[in-house]
């Protein structure tokens, strides 16, 4: 099962977009926090910082942390990418480590519904 089938599962109920829906990006200013993950190039920075700057809210973009030392690997990132979404919003977190960070952030108690998850394909 690859990570975007498995956050899938996981996040079954959530609200779902996809690319070329018509909804405008203000239909999410209800939520608190977005996590957009997805497949390379799907356009998730693209969107996260056209959310972030309608929102007026922190975004993080995880490909940053990838390669860092002292970095261990995936775990450490996860793990950063948790603390960040465990913290007040409104905030947007992006890109490869998203859900890795999501699945920490959920077992440590992430408000779902004040949160938002975008897969893009």
């Amino acid at each position: 099962m690859t990570p975007v089938q498995q956050a899938k599962e996981e996040v079954a109920g959530w609200p779902a977009w996809k690319r070329g829906d018509t909804s405008p990006l203000s239909a999410l200013l209800g939520f608190n926090s977005v996590v957009i993950a997805g497949a390379p190039q799907a356009g998730k920075t693209t969107l996260a910082k056209s959310l972030g700057a309608e929102m007026r809210c922190q975004v993080w973009h995880t490909d940053g942390l990838l390669g860092v030392k002292p970095m261990p690997g995936w775990s450490a990132v996860s793990s950063v990418v948790a603390s960040w979404m465990l913290q007040p919003g409104p905030w947007v977190v992006e890109g490869v480590a998203a859900l890795r960070g999501l699945r920490k952030a959920l077992k440590l108690g992430l408000d779902t519904k004040k949160t938002r998850l975008l897969l893009l394909d």
